[in-house]
């Protein structure tokens, strides 16, 4: 088995495209961010640090002492 725990971690961010309209409503009061690429993005979805730090500590705990990252679309 390559894992004995998952933890998915729920935030969002999109690219802030203005050539395209779908998003000019919804953005508005979006956080901007800027990705490594100099991509501009909004973060529609911000990470919950509390509830992550909560849940990496039952990891811990159940002595899991690894672990990797996986993230959709980091090029950004």
């Amino acid at each position: 088995m390559l894992y004995s725990a998952v933890i998915e971690v729920s935030a969002r961010v999109i690219p802030a495209q203005e050539d395209r309209c779908l998003l000019k409503e919804e953005s508005r009061g979006m956080a901007k961010a800027v990705g490594t690429t100099n991509e501009r993005l909004l973060v529609a979805k911000e990470l919950d640090l509390e509830s992550l730090a909560e849940k990496l500590k039952e990891v811990k705990a159940a002595g899991i002492n690894s672990l990797a990252v996986v993230l959709m679309h980091s090029y950004t």
